[in-house]
């Protein structure tokens, strides 16, 4: 069937793409990255998975949705203790250490602070404290990338 063209003046909806997961246990899951961020809708295949996309870009496209602010509510500790219990069931216990490292020196300087504030300048606040600590360049950039997949791809 031949999509229909937007009238004069009108813009055609957008639509995300969506990917699909494969995972190790065996189950497939499926999301969609809207402004740079990774938004987790289900088990790939199922209805639940398509209702939630629909949902999701319906809200994105009328300005609803703002993908960024999902994490508001909740304090930079909570999302890094969230954080480390999700890892801790997926990780070795020396990898888990390092993640609690991490988190020891991000909670230390933004433990109150509101998760959906937390932005560039305190990354490279926190950045700037693990070069104090006299860490090397390859710790330092593992630690921030930690730290982004933490605000980035952890599901609220």
């Amino acid at each position: 069937m031949p999509r229909k063209k937007a009238k004069s003046g009108q813009k055609s909806p957008k639509q995300p793409a969506i990917y699909r997961q494969k995972r190790k246990d065996g189950r497939d899951t499926v999301f969609t990255v809207i402004d740079g961020q990774r938004i987790h809708l289900g088990v790939y295949g199922t209805s639940e998975a398509e209702k939630e996309y629909r949902r999701v870009v319906a809200e994105w496209n009328t300005g609803i949705i703002a993908p960024k602010q999902a994490n508001a509510g909740i304090t930079v500790a909570e999302l890094v203790l969230r954080f480390l219990n999700e890892r801790q069931k997926k990780v070795s216990h020396n990898q888990w250490k390092h993640g609690r490292r991490i988190g020891v020196v991000l909670v230390s300087l933004y433990g109150d602070t509101d998760a959906a504030k937390f932005d560039i300048n305190c990354l490279w606040v926190v950045r700037n404290e693990f070069i104090q600590k006299g860490y090397v360049r390859q710790k330092i950039n593992w630690r921030v990338q930690i730290i982004r997949f933490v605000f980035t791809d952890l599901p609220v």
